[in-house]
Order: C-alpha cells, then sequence, then structure tokens
C-alpha cells in the first residue's frame, strides 16, 4: 500500500489549506510546506482511528459486569 493510497488528507484539503494560509508563506516554503502538512494530517487521523477502533472494542464496565 502507497502512502498515497492511504492518505486521508486529500489534494483538496492541502488546496484549501493553502487557501487560507497561502499568503503567510513564499512559493518556496509551500512547496516544502504542503507534503509536511499532508503527513502531520495524516498522522494526527491515523492516530484518531487507531484510538476510534480500540474504544469501539472496549466493553462498557456496566456490561461486563452483568455477564454470566
Amino acid at each position: 500500500m502507497t502512502d498515497s493510497e492511504r492518505s486521508y488528507v486529500t489534494d483538496k484539503d492541502v488546496e484549501l489549506f493553502r487557501d487560507a494560509f497561502g499568503d503567510h508563506f513564499t512559493e518556496a516554503e509551500w512547496d516544502y510546506l504542503a507534503p509536511e502538512f499532508r503527513n502531520m494530517l495524516n498522522e494526527m487521523i491515523e492516530r484518531e482511528v487507531k484510538k476510534a477502533t480500540v474504544r469501539k472494542n472496549v466493553v462498557p464496565l456496566a456490561e461486563y459486569r452483568a455477564r454470566p
């Protein structure tokens, strides 16, 4: 699986970020920041997905105690 296949961040997301903050950066800075931004967001989303997966598998205490 390549990075682009597992990417949660689309090119549109990157463009929205550039539209919002692009005035603060030169073109050279943006060329460096765009992939960094994509990687940072992917890592953040991946952590949240893992947390959600773990939480979904957790049994509430009351339900656990009610089991025979």
